[in-house]
């Protein structure tokens, strides 16, 4: 994991394993975390670009979290996001 740090801030982005196919952002407050987005794992670069510009106006930290094809069915049954 990488973890990238800003001026008041943090973004975790953890790293891209064999068969991932999609990158979850996900966004942590007071009462938990929120799923923001889930995208192709294309755009994975513009995902921890986009944390990193906005993790200085959040009150916690952004997570940038790969997964699988398995998970992202698991997860969401394959609807698209």
């Amino acid at each position: 994991m990488s973890v990238v740090h800003t001026t008041r801030n943090m973004v975790a982005a953890y790293e891209i394993l064999a068969g991932d196919t999609h990158v979850e952002t996900w966004i942590h407050g007071s009462e938990g975390r929120y799923l923001l987005l889930v995208q192709p794992i294309a755009n994975y670069q513009k995902a921890v670009a986009w944390a990193t510009s906005m993790a200085d106006q959040m009150a916690h930290h952004i997570e940038i979290m790969p997964i699988s094809a398995d998970e992202y069915q698991q997860r969401y049954g394959g609807r698209a996001q």
